[in-house]
């Protein structure tokens, strides 16, 4: 049976939010100008095949496992004709230490396949793509936006979250069929910047919008998040909890050592939803011998 591409109809979306989307994705540039992660992969330089490879291989995978393993992948597999004629069975026990390992081994023979029968190309298109076996939508993705530059999404669960918690919340379950999250997320990246973008809500996903506790007070956009503003909301109606005698530890330094001692005080806390671990350390005051 033919395997078919299931494209999703546009949605949409509210005045509110496609007016938000530019002032977004200027922000998230210049948070990952200063603060975006750094692989083999994103060096200038770097070919469609070697970016497309790293896509690949970061499926359920933690950046830094595929970075270690990321240059002797390339070492071993230079080319898509190397991975074309490679053993299935080799290419999957190589993957395995990787996770999903099956799954990848499929992807990148397809892949290898497709561009040996077609001459050195592969298919330009999102319903041509995935109707190669083991080509889902997030590989689409990655071809067209790596070895075509078409302004695609890699949506995964951790753009999701970033995109949901500044935007809203998606309407379905499944983010591959969620029609509001792909047409935002298609919105989003749809720049000359589009690979850069990508990686930025990734980065920002790993680092500061985090699953669980995010680091709110870290984030070049809270001044516009949704989730933070709820978050705030929240907070400023939760009492006032008063720590009785809380103690503040000091380390004082001396010609004979170090000897801690203690000084106690009452203490205002309120919880939070997102984490403070940006406030500042107040210094103890000095000591004068």
């Amino acid at each position: 049976m033919t395997k078919q591409s299931r494209i999703l109809p546009e949605y949409n979306l509210e005045f509110e939010v496609v007016s938000r989307i530019p002032w977004f994705r200027a922000k998230l540039l210049a948070w990952f100008s200063m603060h975006g992660r750094s692989f083999p992969w994103r060096e200038r330089g770097s070919t469609g095949y070697e970016i497309l490879v790293a896509e690949i291989l970061l499926q359920r995978t933690t950046a830094a496992r595929v970075a270690q393993a990321y240059n002797a992948f390339l070492g071993r597999y230079p080319s898509w004709s190397t991975l074309a004629h490679t053993s299935p069975k080799d290419l999957r026990e190589y993957l395995k230490p990787l996770g999903l390992w099956l799954q990848k081994a499929q992807a990148f023979q397809s892949l290898a396949t497709a561009i040996e029968e077609r001459g050195g190309s592969l298919p330009a298109s999102r319903s041509e793509l995935e109707r190669l076996p083991g080509i889902g939508q997030y590989i689409a993705s990655a071809a067209l936006l790596t070895l075509y530059n078409q302004p695609e999404p890699l949506i995964d669960v951790n753009m999701a979250r970033v995109l949901e918690r500044f935007f809203g919340p998606r309407k379905l379950a499944d983010i591959r069929y969620d029609p509001y999250l792909q047409t935002l997320a298609r919105r989003v990246v749809n720049t000359e910047k589009s690979l850069q973008v990508n990686w930025a809500v990734l980065d920002l996903g790993a680092l500061v919008c985090k699953n669980g506790i995010p680091l709110c007070l870290q984030c070049p956009l809270r001044a516009k998040c949704e989730f933070y503003k709820q978050s705030a909301a929240r907070q400023e109606g939760l009492p006032m909890m008063r720590v009785a005698e809380a103690p503040t530890v000091y380390g004082v330094a001396s010609s004979l050592g170090t000897c801690i001692s203690e000084a106690s005080a009452s203490t205002e806390v309120s919880s939070s939803l997102c984490s403070t671990s940006e406030l500042p350390v107040v210094n103890p005051p000095p000591v004068t011998e």
